[in-house]
């Protein structure tokens, strides 16, 4: 593995409750440079309508799912490049970047991460899909898995969000087999999160560590 402090930044895969979430506010928690971006959030803006709309009552997490699905049909990597904007154009007030050129678009975008990285760690919460895992490793992200076991995943969810949502939840969606893979097989670090929260802070401190 490449020192650390090469990459950009850490994306964290993982299925549903594996503890993707849990271990980014840990890791701000432990490090103050550490900032947290979901890739999931442009779909969860939708969630309200829940409120007024009985049509998924229960059903949020399918709900978010075909949205997301639907999404990526216009484009493969429109979460993605979405979850990059809101921390980009952050950091573009503060350098008062200019609009990049055309011509090398692709090589002024990785060197304005790369100074971003000085100042903050994003961590991008929720990749799921291989485009995922391609577009933030190419944008030279760390890639890290959270694995759990399945019983414990689903006794998370009930307390986390009710029996009824956890029930109509779709451990099988295409993302999820996905995500399993991913988190598992495909990333350059992977933790598991099947303990308890000491377990799960002293591998976030290792991670962290790495960056130093």
């Amino acid at each position: 593995m490449d020192a650390l402090n090469d990459f950009n930044g850490v994306v964290i895969f993982g299925e549903m409750c594996t503890g993707k979430d849990t271990l980014g506010d840990m890791l701000m928690d432990l490090d103050k440079k550490c900032n947290k971006y979901n890739i999931g959030n442009v779909v969860r803006q939708f969630f309200p309508i829940l409120k007024v709309n009985q049509s998924f009552k229960g059903k949020n997490r399918i709900l978010g799912q075909r949205l997301a699905d639907k999404l990526r049909e216009v484009d493969p990597q429109i979460l993605n490049d979405y979850c990059l904007s809101i921390y980009y154009e952050k950091w573009e007030k503060f350098f008062q970047w200019k609009e990049a050129p055309d011509i090398d678009f692709k090589e002024t975008l990785m060197k304005r991460l790369s100074q971003i990285k000085l100042k903050e760690i994003p961590l991008i919460i929720g990749g799921r899909t291989y485009d995922d895992f391609n577009y933030w490793s190419g944008k030279k992200f760390l890639t890290l898995g959270i694995t759990c076991q399945s019983d414990i995943r689903f006794d998370r969810l009930v307390k986390r969000d009710g029996i009824e949502i956890a029930k109509n939840s779709n451990f099988k969606h295409n993302t999820e087999i996905d995500v399993g893979e991913i988190s598992k097989n495909k990333c350059e670090i992977v933790i598991d999160n099947s303990g308890d929260f000491s377990s799960l802070k002293k591998q976030a401190e290792y991670i962290l560590e790495l960056f130093k």
